[in-house]
């Protein structure tokens, strides 16, 4: 998978390829391709990475599993040529033997509050760094900016933490 393209390798049991497939990185696009197996489908294995689980949460009628980054990584460099498409063959390999680690994705509302606690506690970062950049450009200047109050940057901190 990248940010643009998924590759997709189907397998059968004997993990013969029986599809293989380059799409948009998309879960309507993926689910397209795997409509035909859907009913079939044992196990679908993905690559952790950035898009993870918007794409887990897309395809939640399917029995997919995100496989651990660098463990897939030691199994995939073990085998010649690869490639994206190639690694697709791999990862559907991996699954099927079942030799993977997978990687717990957590649930979205828990994503979504760690990505407002990490925004806010930039903000206020940026906002302490400004802070004391015109404190600094002042002094030149005789111009002397207080310190912040204790309580102040005491709540500055517990917001933050």
């Amino acid at each position: 998978m990248s940010l643009e393209a998924t590759n997709i390798c189907v397998v059968d049991g004997d993990g013969k390829p029986v599809r293989k497939a380059k799409v948009e990185t998309d879960p309507d696009a993926i689910e397209l391709v795997l409509a035909e197996w859907a009913s079939h489908l044992k196990r679908g294995g993905q690559e952790a990475f950035s898009y993870s689980a918007w794409l887990l949460t897309a395809l939640e009628g399917l029995p997919v599993i995100c496989i651990e980054t660098r463990h897939a990584k030691a199994e995939l460099n073990a085998m010649p040529n690869t490639t994206y498409r190639n690694d697709a063959n791999g990862i559907a390999q991996l699954t099927r033997t079942g030799c993977f680690r997978a990687v717990h994705v957590k649930l979205e509302r828990v994503q979504t509050l760690r990505a407002l606690r990490v925004g806010r506690m930039a903000l206020l970062g940026k906002l302490l760094a400004m802070v004391n950049t015109i404190r600094d450009e002042s002094r030149p200047f005789g111009l002397k900016v207080g310190e912040i109050s204790a309580g102040r940057l005491e709540a500055i901190k517990h917001s933050a933490g």
